[in-house]
């Protein structure tokens, strides 16, 4: 779409009035507003479902009482949602465009440490789950899958070249 706007002549040589300039910083900071009411929101919502987790626990659902580690399993993955409006700031897509765009400092996620990286590898290995590794090691079940989704194309990349 940027293409074909590019190639129509209206645009050339347009100044850049005071009314366009406040405009897009109108559309800009309700942007930004936008994205801060939804991290709100979704982590008022994480909230609520772990505190009715929690009722659950002390109130039972009807008849039923439901099993403790079956609630502590989860509130854990509700802890460990580290996507969508869950991510943190830095790592928005829109975020991210506007640290590279102003500053050109922003670098991207920190490297897993590879002594992490390596104990995910092994406990595959040893035919874990997911998300037990995650649980084990503290860590995300989306950054578990990060991993060993690099892993396997590292393994395949090394049997084409050998």
């Amino acid at each position: 779409m940027l293409m074909l706007f590019a190639r129509i002549t209206y645009f050339d040589n347009q100044e850049f009035p005071l009314s366009k300039g406040i405009t897009f910083e109108a559309a800009i900071s309700f942007l930004f507003l936008s994205g801060f009411v939804l991290r709100r929101e979704a982590n008022e919502l994480k909230y609520c479902v772990k505190k009715s987790v929690r009722t659950m626990r002390v109130k039972g659902v009807g008849n039923m009482r439901v099993n403790n580690a079956v609630q502590d399993e989860i509130i854990r993955r509700i802890d460990g949602i580290d996507e969508g409006a869950f991510q943190p700031m830095l790592e928005q897509p829109v975020m991210q465009a506007l640290l590279i765009i102003l500053a050109g400092k922003y670098k991207g996620r920190k490297p897993t440490l590879d002594a992490i990286r390596q104990e995910v590898v092994r406990l595959a290995g040893e035919r874990m789950t997911k998300t037990a590794i995650a649980g084990q090691l503290n860590i995300g079940e989306a950054t578990v899958y990060r991993i060993l989704a690099a892993t396997s194309k590292q393994k395949i990349l090394s049997l084409e070249r050998g």
